[in-house]
């Protein structure tokens, strides 16, 4: 899998806009069979155009076979872009749902089957509906009208191999669980540095199996997706295990798979779930999570492996001074260096938002 630049990206928006403005229903049906073309579909304003389309069709009094099947076609194109849980959430925010109830009425079987479709597609989601008015009918119009917006892309550093600076995808979780901590909720500075560093050192991860622990969001985990044989992204929370999931359907990251994983209860018979690297970033804040993350190293890395962790200092994250007397001790071999000081150390923390607040370190982990 190649990282996608952001000129890649916004070409692709143009070439849905321009499939817009030439009705080119054959097109805008390719782009939608890809979880990236969903996302950017609903981006470029296909929900939009989509609903023009089949409003001036429901306004057909008698409409010809022609009329009917550009407007299934169009339906159809729907139910796929729907696939995207944002765009489902924007489609409620444009008030689709009063137009779904009339063709689910519609005369015509192929319309009203394929309204059904739109209508199954959106239910298989659990969306994040606050703020915007779903009721029946949607009595109150917003202000401006809504628009679904680009997923944050965050840039890597481009080396000597890149002929553009390359981009990850990254959505955040909107609704978290109730009482559970903000640590896999947010894109942390660590994470980026972490990214980063694989990104400049893609060849360590050549034809590997990986392991990323505590994934959040996925970025580290994406990023060494596109460079390793095998990558699992690992998480506890189930929203941030969903998030993880769009995120990975979103960068198209081939050959990577996202997993639950609780440190507390590791299979340490099944020689198969080892893998040639760990990686993690900022997972480390209390003694547990050190204890827990060093259970891991010892359970799932193979004896020849390596393990790649970016923390903030203990100054900043309780539990650090735990994990370093885990991790200095036997069976690891541990080497830690402050982030500044790797070669890279300027382009790893450049814009990084937390760095001038915190100092991290680079651990590289191995078993004796």
């Amino acid at each position: 899998m190649t990282l996608k630049t952001e000129g890649e990206l916004r070409g692709l928006v143009a070439v849905i806009q321009d499939a817009l403005a030439t009705n080119a229903l054959n097109a805008l049906e390719s782009i939608a069979s890809e979880p990236m073309g969903r996302c950017f579909l609903g981006v470029a304003g296909f929900l939009e155009f989509a609903m023009a389309k089949v409003g001036a069709f429901t306004k057909s009094i008698a409409p010809s076979d022609d009329e009917v099947g550009a407007a299934e076609q169009v339906l159809s194109i729907v139910a796929k872009v729907m696939k995207d849980e944002d765009n489902a959430v924007h489609a409620a925010q444009l008030g689709w749902h009063t137009l779904l109830l009339k063709l689910l009425l519609h005369d015509n079987e192929l319309i009203s089957d394929a309204a059904s479709e739109v209508v199954v597609t959106c239910a298989t989601h659990n969306c994040n509906t606050t703020g915007i008015n779903i009721s029946f009918p949607y009595t109150t119009l917003p202000l401006e009208p809504p628009t679904r917006p680009w997923p944050q892309l965050q840039a890597l550093p481009r080396d000597a191999r890149d002929a553009d600076v390359p981009v990850v995808l990254i959505r955040a979780v909107k609704r978290r669980m109730t009482g559970q901590p903000k640590t896999g909720y947010l894109l942390w500075g660590a994470a980026v540095i972490l990214a980063r560093w694989i990104h400049l050192h893609r060849e360590l991860f050549d034809g590997k199996s990986v392991l990323e622990v505590g994934s959040g969001l996925g970025l580290s985990g994406i990023v060494a997706g596109a460079y390793s044989l095998r990558t699992i992204l690992t998480d506890y929370q189930q929203d941030t295990l969903k998030a993880l999931a769009y995120n990975v359907m979103l960068n198209q990251t081939m050959g990577t798979t996202v997993e639950h994983l609780d440190w507390d209860h590791l299979d340490k018979t099944n020689e198969q779930a080892k893998v040639d690297l760990v990686i993690a970033s900022d997972i480390i804040c209390d003694p547990t999570t050190a204890e827990g993350f060093a259970n891991v190293i010892r359970t799932r890395l193979s004896t020849s492996g390596v393990a790649y962790l970016v923390n903030a200092t203990g100054h900043s994250r309780f539990g650090v001074g735990r994990l370093r007397e885990l991790l200095l001790a036997p069976p690891f071999d541990t080497t830690i260096v402050p982030v500044e000081t790797l070669p890279d150390g300027l382009r790893l923390l450049d814009t990084v938002w937390d760095a001038k607040e915190l100092r991290y370190e680079h651990y590289t982990i191995r078993l004796k």
